[in-house]
C-alpha cells in the first residue's frame, strides 16, 4: 500500500529474521532481480505492482488495505490478480468491516476462495454480522479491540511513517525557501481545504481503524491550520478544536466522552493541563508533527495514561 512501506520493511525487521526489499524508485528492476536471488519480503506499492513484472511467483502474498480491491475492474485489482496463481498462499488485511458492503466482499473474496464467494447472497449482509460471518467464516477472519483488550498493556507508543507524495516535497521545499521555521514544520500538512497528502492520508486510514474498532480518536496539534485541515478530512462526529480560548474545556471533553458513535477530539498543544484519562472507552491518541521541544510530548503522554 502507497504509504506504508516504511512500516512493513520496520515491522518485517523486528519480527523475523526475513530480509525486506523494498521495490521502489529508480532501482525497482535491479531490486527485484536482488529478492529474486536472495528471497525475502518484497515490499510493493499498488502503483508499481502495475508497473512491474515479478521474476516468479512469490509463495506468499500480503495485501494491505485490500478494501481498496473491491472494484475488479481498477487497475490495482488487476495488477494483484496477475501476481496470484492457484499455488499462493494469499492472505488480505483490511481495517473495513467488510459486511458493510457485500458486493465489495464477495469479489475480495473471489481473490480467495471463489466457492465461498459464490455462496454469499447479495443481502447477507442485512441478516446481521453473526450470521454473515458464519457464511464466510472459511475465508474471513474479523477481530476488534474487545477481542483482544485484555492482551494489550496499558499505553501502545507507536511512530508512524509516510513516504512523502511529489505534491508533499513540493510544498515542503516552497515551505523551506520561505524560512519560515512554523510554516516548515506544517510543510507536510495541506493549507485550506484537504487536498491528498501522505500524513493526512495516513490520519484518516488510523482515525477510521480506531473507529471500526470501537476506540475514541484525540488528535493533538500545535497548529490550529493543521487541525482545521482534519476536521474538515476526517468522518464521524468531531469535537473540539479545544484550546486556550474555550471558556469550559471539560464540558468539550466531557461531551466527547460520553458520546456513543465514532468520535474525535481536536486538541491544541496550548490548550492548557487537559485530563483525557478518564474517557471510559478505549482511545487512539495522535500527535500530528514532532514538537520543537520533547518534554511537550511527554507531557501529552503523560495527560492520557
Amino acid at each position: 500500500q502507497p504509504n506504508t512501506g516504511l512500516h512493513w520493511a520496520a515491522e518485517t525487521a523486528k519480527h523475523t529474521a526475513l530480509r525486506a526489499v523494498e521495490i521502489r524508485g529508480s532501482e525497482r528492476d535491479a531490486r527485484l532481480e536482488r529478492w529474486k536471488a536472495a528471497g525475502g519480503v518484497a515490499i510493493v506499492s499498488y502503483d508499481t505492482l502495475q508497473r512491474i513484472k515479478l521474476p516468479e511467483r512469490p509463495g506468499l502474498v500480503i495485501v494491505d488495505e485490500a478494501h481498496l480491491l473491491r472494484d475488479p475492474k481498477s487497475d490495482r485489482a488487476r495488477a494483484v490478480r496477475n501476481v496470484l496463481t492457484s499455488d499462493n498462499r494469499v492472505l488480505f488485511l483490511s481495517g473495513v468491516p467488510m459486511h458493510q458492503r457485500i458486493g465489495g466482499f464477495r469479489h475480495l473474496a473471489d481473490f480467495l476462495q471463489p466457492d465461498v464467494a459464490g455462496k454469499v447472497a447479495p443481502n447477507a449482509g442485512d441478516r446481521g454480522s453473526i450470521a454473515f460471518r458464519r457464511a464466510v467464516d472459511q475465508v474471513y477472519l474479523r477481530r476488534d479491540y474487545r477481542d483482544v483488550v485484555d492482551e494489550l498493556p496499558v499505553r501502545i507508543a507507536t511512530e508512524e511513517w509516510v513516504r512523502p507524495s511529489r505534491a508533499d516535497r513540493e510544498r515542503y521545499r516552497q515551505a523551506v525557501n520561505s524560512g519560515n521555521f512554523s510554516a516548515i514544520r506544517q510543510g507536510m500538512w495541506p493549507s485550506g481545504s484537504p487536498t491528498p497528502a501522505a500524513k493526512l492520508d495516513r490520519l484518516v486510514e488510523l482515525t477510521n481503524e480506531a473507529h471500526i474498532n470501537g476506540a475514541k480518536v484525540v488528535v493533538f496539534s500545535h497548529f490550529p491550520p493543521v487541525l482545521e485541515v482534519v476536521r474538515k478530512a476526517l468522518p464521524a462526529t468531531i469535537f473540539g478544536t479545544v484550546d486556550a480560548s474555550v471558556p469550559d474545556q471539560q464540558a468539550v471533553i466531557d461531551a466527547f466522552a460520553t458520546d456513543r458513535g465514532p468520535a474525535t477530539l481536536l486538541v491544541h498543544l496550548g490548550a492548557g493541563k487537559l485530563d483525557l484519562r478518564e474517557l471510559n472507552a478505549p482511545a487512539v491518541f495522535i500527535i500530528t508533527e514532532p514538537q520543537w521541544q520533547p518534554r511537550t510530548e511527554r507531557q501529552v503522554i503523560g495527560r492520557t495514561q
